[in-house]
């Protein structure tokens, strides 16, 4: 797909008599990624050059244009044209970005392009800077009105300035002091949209479903999630998560024939014998595990010594040695099972997606085996005894969300809403019945999104949702906030802050 791009590349890096414009090279740029996205979905285009292009590549033009993308007192179109080209070659950019969004918010854009608007709601995305974010992206809606046709990017536009307003609501939502004014405050501008998008439009019918969640009222939003399946509109990426969502009452238990495939590719190696005990379950690759697993390994033994960790190894099998090793440093205990599954290769965009999945599509083998099991990420830190997970209701699911709290005033996406990195369930027939409807729902949604194009990730998350909906009668669920510590923030250019986060934070307390 970077041919052209590559082309210009060299010619940039080349002789300077020669050099084409930037405007040249970012044309360049966008003509092969709407070649590669299609007509469905706009996805940031910033991390798919990384292997296109190569480091050398990357790093030459980095060090071309870093230096002037940096200067805060140059105009508003030239800032967004450097930085734009900027941020398809590095891997991260300097923090002085927020200062560029801050200048976004108050420049001049109404005589700027509708293709550098663009780019300029791309980069602001991409840095989490949600105030410019909307401020810009209404001011290229605005300019899309001066225009006698209609621009196939005005969804995608909506899109922006939706998210950006959502997101400037959370941390209202993180307080609990939501209120029903600022609620419709976000419903007005929902329906200021109006005069750039069909009503029955897949994306608004999507906006309608996020207000019906801030209000908590879980069925409408699903009914209009459902009904936007069914509809025209191109949608960023992150909002595409709308198309893994099923009607709860459709859900059934397996084992399909993708389970039973991959029942076939895996091994289970019980080293230890369980006893009534709760179990630890990770699932995760050898990157994740090697980057990962110590101070995940070390705050579980400082909380549930003797227990069981039960790693669910994609990929490959741990050396007997070093897990040896790990249980008599932490005096705990390891099984472990080696999934050499053939669905998804490592390359694929949803080889991750699996990976963090995989946990919940084999909870019904593992409560054949143990009796009690937390489920958790690996990248982060567990903060309190196992034990206690169940004081309360000896039967109890236990769900990561905010949801399950009558005295919280609102919920989040509809994907947001349950966190899968910390999860609880025991081997009660109900439960168990629970654990058939998720591992079918994500069986089934790894053929659907290799053939449709969606990612995997946030599927476990809608899959427990659903499951919900599905058992919300027949079991009963509790809230589970403090079993389990990570960083859920991504921004671009994170880098390794993830695994420093882990390494520093205290999960003594």
């Amino acid at each position: 797909m970077s041919e052209a791009v590559i082309d210009a590349v060299e010619v940039f890096l080349g002789q300077p008599t020669s050099t084409p414009s930037q405007e040249t090279l970012l044309s360049a740029f966008q003509k092969q990624e709407a070649l590669h996205d299609g007509t469905a979905v706009h996805r940031p285009p910033y991390s798919k050059w990384r292997q296109h292009l190569g480091k050398e590549r990357r790093e030459s033009l980095a060090a071309h244009m870093g230096p002037q993308a940096k200067d805060t007192a140059m105009d508003a179109q030239t800032m967004i044209l450097r930085l734009a080209v900027l941020m398809r070659v590095k891997s991260s950019v300097d923090p002085s970005l927020n200062e560029i969004a801050q200048h976004l918010l108050t420049a001049d854009l109404s005589g700027i392009s509708e293709d550098l608007l663009f780019e300029a709601c791309n980069i602001l995305q991409a840095i989490k800077a949600w105030k410019s974010l909307a401020h810009v992206a209404q001011c290229a809606l605005i300019n899309t009105t001066k225009r006698a046709e209609t621009s196939p990017r005005t969804n995608i536009l909506a899109d922006f300035y939706v998210l950006a307003n959502y997101k400037l609501l959370l941390p209202l939502f993180k307080a609990n002091t939501l209120s029903e004014i600022e609620q419709k405050g976000f419903a007005i501008k929902i329906d200021a949209l109006s005069p750039y998008l069909n009503n029955a439009s897949k994306n608004m019918l999507f906006y309608r479903a996020i207000i019906a969640n801030l209000g908590r009222d879980l069925d409408t939003a699903v009914s209009f999630v459902l009904a936007a399946q069914q509809a025209e509109g191109r949608m960023i990426g992150l909002f595409q998560r709308l198309e893994s969502f099923t009607a709860p009452a459709t859900l059934t238990v397996g084992p399909s024939e993708t389970y039973k495939s991959l029942l076939d590719t895996t091994c289970h190696h019980y080293r230890h014998k369980p006893g009534d005990s709760p179990v630890l379950l990770v699932s995760s690759n050898d990157d994740y595990f090697a980057r990962y697993h110590d101070k995940l390994i070390e705050s579980f033994a400082y909380w549930n010594p003797a227990a069981i960790l039960h790693i669910h190894c994609v990929n490959f099998e741990p050396a007997e040695k070093i897990l040896d090793a790990l249980e008599i440093t932490h005096g705990i205990k390891i099984n472990y099972s080696v999934d050499m599954q053939t669905l998804l290769m490592p390359g694929s965009q949803n080889f991750g997606g699996y990976c963090a999945g995989v946990r919940y599509i084999f909870l019904p083998e593992y409560l054949t085996t143990y009796s009690r099991i937390a489920v958790t990420d690996i990248d982060g830190l567990i903060r309190r005894p196992l034990a206690k997970l169940w004081q309360d209701n000896k039967d109890a699911i236990l769900l990561t969300s905010k949801y399950m709290k009558s005295e919280w005033q609102s919920a989040r996406l509809l994907w947001e809403m349950i966190a899968a990195g910390s999860f609880g369930i025991t081997n009660s027939p109900e439960n168990q019945e629970f654990a058939g409807y998720l591992s079918t729902y994500l069986c089934d949604q790894i053929a659907a999104c290799e053939a449709r194009g969606l990612k995997l990730f946030c599927t476990d998350q809608i899959g427990l949702l659903l499951a919900y909906m599905r058992c919300r009668e027949t079991c009963e669920f509790t809230s589970c906030d403090d079993l389990y510590m990570q960083s859920g923030d991504w921004r671009f250019g994170r880098g390794d802050a993830k695994t420093k986060l882990q390494n520093s934070r205290d999960y003594r307390k």
